[in-house]
This record gives C-alpha cells, structure tokens and sequence, in this order.
C-alpha cells in the first residue's frame, strides 16, 4: 500500500520538460560539498549512544592526506524524470547523514548530478545515461583539477552505488586511477561477482574487500533483517544471471567489531515532501543531531538456501527488531535499503580510516 501511495503521488506531479544544462564542475554550486565551499557538510556531528548515555562530538580533519569522493542516492523530489542538477534540502539531507562524517578520515567531494528522480524511479523512464554522464563529468573534473595523486575513497548509496559501479568499469578500472583508489563502497545496490567468488563480476579484476588492511578492492552489501529476509521478489539480494550472486562484503567484520554494527541514525527523520518527523518520547532528552545504540545490532553475510545472499541484521533484543521493522521502507522487498548506510555508519567510518592508513603506508 505505501509503494502504491508514493507512486501516485508522485505520477500525479506534472512532467517537465528534462532540458537543465549539464552542470559545470569547474563551478562551486555544482558541488554539494568540496574543499573550500563545503556548507552541505559542514554540520554537527554530534552523536548521543543511548544506552550508555555519553555523547561524543567528532570533528573534521584538518588536513587530511586523502580524499572521499560521494554520489548520493535516489532523493530528487522534482516533478520531472531527472532532476536539474541544483541542491535542494533533499540533497542535502543526504550529504548530512551519509557522507559528512568521513570528513574525519578525508577530504569531501559530493557533485551534484542530474540523477533520476524519485518520479523517474516510479514511472521507470528516467536517462541514466544522463546522470552517469554528469558522475563522469565530475571525476574527470575532480582528477584534472583537484586529486594531484592523493587516494581517494568512493562512496555510493543505491542510485549512487549504481553510478559508481558503472564509473569505475568504465573509467578507473584498468587505467592509472585505478592505483589511487584506496576502496570503493558500493552500498544498497546489487553488484554482481561469481558465486563464491570475490571478483570477476561487474568489476572485472577489482575484488571485493576481505581484510580491513586491504585496499583497491570493493565493500558492498544489501540489509535485510534476520527474521525477514529477502522474498521471492526482492529488490535486492537476488542475482537473476546464471552463476552470479549479489556481493556481500559486511563492514562490520573488517572494522574490528567482530559483526557489531555501529549505528549513527537522525534524532530528526525527513520525509518525501520535506517533512521533519517529530522527536520520538525516547529520543527527547537526546541534544545531539544523531544517535546510536552501543551493541544493538549485529551484521553478518548470510547465503540462504534459495541463492540470496545479502547482509543479515539481528537484533539483540526484541526491541531492537520493532525499530528494524519500522526502517522497512517502501515494503519488505527492499529490506532495510534505507537504513543501509546508517545501520553501519560507525563501523564504515573506522574502516576507510583503516584503508587510508594501509593505502598512505604502501606508498612511503
């Protein structure tokens, strides 16, 4: 019923004519965030763990040695197939909650791009070739300009992570970028490899992440909860080509927290529309921006007997699987899809700090 909700409101908007001029990445307005006008990212970090009551206030490096190049996923709320390419605070929500973070472990670049919206998503008939045209675009411009031989981490959520998986096959993998990617984080989008295997997928010979010290290599993963995993008919973990699977690489394990999943999650939610939930009652003493609950969640790859294989996140408490469930948006074929950056936030924070302390070590 909410799929079918969203999806008439979202076919009753007017359909606009798609002709919004490429953004010019030479410009700062074609940027969410970069060094130098970062005001998308440049937010409170702040974090209140509620079970052990303390708060912890990260900031920003103040001269990182590497960098962290983001795409967003699919939040445009324009009425026609692909976005215009200009900040809205959709866009910037998600910056906020999914990428200002690693500002403690690198430089931020987040482009603006002409993704497909989420109208466009609905109604199936919005150009991806456009928007990875625009992604390109801004790696060209990013490399030219800006990466002077640093390393750099990709950071990609759903639309995003489609968008990235198609840049690196097609622009990184094989030429001299190649060497200065530190990892890629491939999240909330089926990337397909062998079953069993940790390359020779979509990415060719760039692997899968196996060890927290590894670099050039690939995390990705889809989240469903342990008690619900992927049906029939999921939007994902299911791979529909003969001997290929979905990759399932859990963040969790290579941060050092034995599957412990570190949650950083929005005291504040925001709604399609721009609506701002009102706080929850057990999150109205919490004074910082995010949360998160020390020892809630566990997240392990988990193959189930019918060929899914995606990131299985259980509850240590039954409490904890009411929260999981009221994350599953639009339905239960897409898992925790929404969640799926928040649910490990902490533990992807202290990996890419792993990875850039093995990738600059390689180097000297």
């Amino acid at each position: 019923m909410r799929t079918f909700i969203l999806a008439t409101a979202l076919l009753a908007a007017p359909l606009l004519a798609q002709d919004a001029p490429a953004p010019d990445y030479a410009r700062a307005e074609s940027w969410l965030c970069r060094p130098g006008s970062n005001a998308a990212c440049d937010v409170d970090l702040g974090v209140t763990d509620l079970r052990t009551r303390s708060v912890s206030r990260p900031v920003a490096a103040t001269a990182p040695a590497v960098d962290c190049f983001y795409v967003y996923p699919t939040v445009s709320e324009e009425p026609g197939l692909n976005a215009g390419g200009q900040a809205s605070e959709a866009e910037r929500y998600a910056v906020a909650q999914q990428f200002a973070r690693f500002g403690t472990v690198c430089r931020l670049f987040a482009p603006l791009y002409r993704q497909v919206t989420l109208r466009g998503l609905v109604a199936a008939g919005g150009d991806r070739a456009l928007a990875l045209g625009d992604v390109k675009a801004a790696w060209t411009r990013y490399l030219q300009a800006d990466n002077d031989g640093r390393g750099v981490i990709l950071i990609g959520h759903s639309q995003g992570a489609r968008m990235l998986k198609a840049l690196l096959a097609e622009a990184i993998v094989g030429t001299p970028a190649e060497k200065r990617i530190i990892a890629a984080y491939l999240i909330g989008n089926n990337l397909l490899v062998p079953a069993g295997k940790v390359s020779g997928g979509e990415l060719g010979a760039f692997p899968l992440c196996e060890r927290g010290d590894q670099t050039g290599c690939a995390v990705s993963y889809v989240s469903f909860r342990s008690s619900a995993p992927p049906p029939a008919n999921a939007r994902f973990g299911r791979s529909e080509a003969a001997g290929m699977e979905v990759a399932c690489v859990s963040p969790a394990m290579l941060s050092g927290d034995k599957g412990e999943l570190r949650p950083v999650l929005p005291v504040r939610g925001r709604q399609i529309g721009g609506r701002v939930n009102p706080v929850p009652p057990f999150l109205t003493a919490v004074k910082t921006p995010s949360y998160t609950m020390t020892g809630a969640f566990s997240g392990v790859c988990m193959r189930s007997a019918d060929g899914a294989h995606y990131l299985s996140v259980a509850p240590r408490a039954s409490v904890y699987d009411d929260f999981l469930a009221r994350a599953e948006r639009p339905d239960g074929g897409w898992g925790l899809h929404v969640a799926d950056v928040s649910l490990a936030m902490g533990n992807l924070v202290t990996l890419a700090a792993m990875q850039r302390d093995a990738w600059l070590k390689s180097r000297r």
